[in-house]
């Protein structure tokens, strides 16, 4: 039995309240224990009607594997027209991530909905009675179903990273939590390590939080430089009421839907 604490944190857009985020992150964390593999069509309860190409592009590199590249690339072309006769490589790869999760009797204990005011999507943070999180980036959109996007581990990495030709990390926007009105971005894990660049109150920054740290990755939106903050320093924009100020700073960064400093990296 789950035992589910649920809390909603909205930004802008207090309507998707309606949408039941928690039974869907429930049942899929149920499925995910009870069931070692889903086929193509049962996958895409989960996953969305856009996750077909994605299934394809795993079956590929699947196929790769095998002895006869030919013939199996080409049984995939029923993969669009037949998806109940395949197996999903998506489900198997979150399986395989999680496989520690799934064979111990680890449960969900709380789900923190994030949403940040992204017209696309939501954040669910889910705390795990082991003390790890998980983190399911959810779609917004109310005339769709709900479905997972992305996903990404207890350390804020993503679950397919070995697939993408670049690591990818989750990243939230955040503000300091600090009475001096300033925190310092260092250069590694520590407070003695150099100090790279300074955030103050009014500064929006990008963080990847972690349950295997108290240091944690930031990115400054305005200099896009980069290092780490102690996770005490660090509030989501989600969890208070922001300043005017900070507010302008955060429609900014969400009309732009992208990582503003990715191309820094």
């Amino acid at each position: 039995m789950l035992t589910i604490l649920f809390t909603f944190i909205s930004l802008i857009n207090p309507t998707i309240e309606n949408r039941d985020y928690s039974g869907f992150v429930n049942s899929f964390y149920a499925c995910l224990k009870e069931q070692e593999s889903l086929t193509v069509l049962e996958a895409k309860e989960f996953f969305g009607p856009y996750s077909l190409s994605f299934e394809y592009e795993l079956q590929i590199r699947g196929c790769m594997t095998t002895g006869d590249t030919a013939s199996c690339e080409s049984n995939l072309e029923d993969l669009e027209i037949y998806p109940e006769k395949f197996s999903s490589m998506i489900y198997a790869e979150f399986r395989s991530r999680l496989k520690h999760l799934v064979d111990e009797d680890i449960d969900i204990v709380s789900i923190r909905i994030l949403d940040e005011g992204y017209k696309t999507g939501i954040t669910a943070e889910v705390d795990l009675s082991n003390d790890e999180k998980i983190y399911l980036k959810l779609n917004k959109y109310e005339d769709e179903p709900i479905y997972i996007t992305t996903s990404f581990l207890t350390n804020g990495e993503s679950v397919f990273n070995h697939v993408y030709n670049k690591k990818r990390y989750l990243k939230l926007l955040g503000i300091i939590n600090d009475p001096d009105g300033y925190t310092n971005i260092r250069s590694g894990r520590s407070a003695t390590a150099s100090v790279v660049s300074r955030i103050t109150e009014s500064q929006l920054f990008y963080y990847t939080p972690s349950t295997m740290s108290n240091w944690w990755k930031v990115t400054n939106i305005e200099d896009c430089s980069s290092g780490y903050m102690h996770k005490s320093r660090i509030q989501s924009i989600t969890s208070l009421d922001l300043s005017d100020e900070v507010s302008v700073k955060v429609k900014e960064v969400i009309k732009s839907s992208r990582d503003i400093c990715a191309q820094s990296q």
